[in-house]
């Protein structure tokens, strides 16, 4: 019986420890898999990723974790320091929180004239939501492994927040939309906080030991 051609693909790391590689395609389970092999080889954070010369945003890295390779690809990979990387995610998304806290009465009133300004600001708040908990996920994938530094409840909460924020827009209740925004994302953004100071703990107690 033939032996079974085998099929490779070339994996471009560059940033960290930079390097050109032919590897198999059998050599890992999917897309996900290679990644975590080389963010242990370079000690990185993943900040980007092109696919055949063709840059894939970093949002979509769920959506695309579970590939396998079919041969011939050309992956590129950038890493940078970690410490860094996160370092700065978590200031920038502390910096962000201060910034949302000043401006909430702001939004309040202009949700209770249902003007288009307070629209715009809410799905500034939201898309903003959404890239806190992508530094979030980013930080438990590449920097704590696995290791979760929200719970499960924490996660669901800005869920519903966000959710109701939504649904009251729909709705045009400018009442509700405007209890959620004195009462609920105060403690939503207390929620992201938190989190935050968690994930700088343990980037402290990991990089002592």
């Amino acid at each position: 019986m033939a032996e079974k051609e085998k099929k490779s693909l070339t994996v471009k790391i560059t940033g960290v420890l930079p390097s050109v590689n032919v590897i198999e395609t059998t050599d890992y389970k999917n897309f996900d898999s290679l990644v975590k092999e080389y963010i242990n080889k370079t000690g990185g954070v993943l900040t980007k990723i092109l696919v055949n010369e063709k840059e894939v945003p970093m949002k979509f890295y769920d959506d695309i974790k579970t590939s396998f390779f079919e041969g011939g690809e050309v992956i590129e990979l950038e890493f940078s320091d970690r410490n860094y990387v996160l370092m700065n995610l978590f200031e920038s998304g502390k910096d962000y929180i201060n910034k949302i806290k000043q401006n909430l009465d702001s939004v309040s009133k202009q949700a209770l004239l249902d003007s288009e300004q307070s629209h715009e600001m809410l799905q500034a708040v939201a898309e903003g939501f959404q890239a806190m908990i992508n530094i979030i996920m980013i930080a438990e994938n590449q920097m704590f492994f696995g290791k979760a530094i929200h719970t499960p409840e924490q996660l669901e909460k800005i869920k519903k927040v966000v959710s109701q924020i939504v649904i009251s827009q729909e709705k045009k209740d400018s009442v509700d939309l405007s209890d959620i925004i004195d009462f609920d994302l105060p403690q939503t953004l207390e929620i992201f906080r938190k989190i935050f100071e968690t994930a700088e703990r343990e980037m402290k107690k990991e990089k002592s030991n």
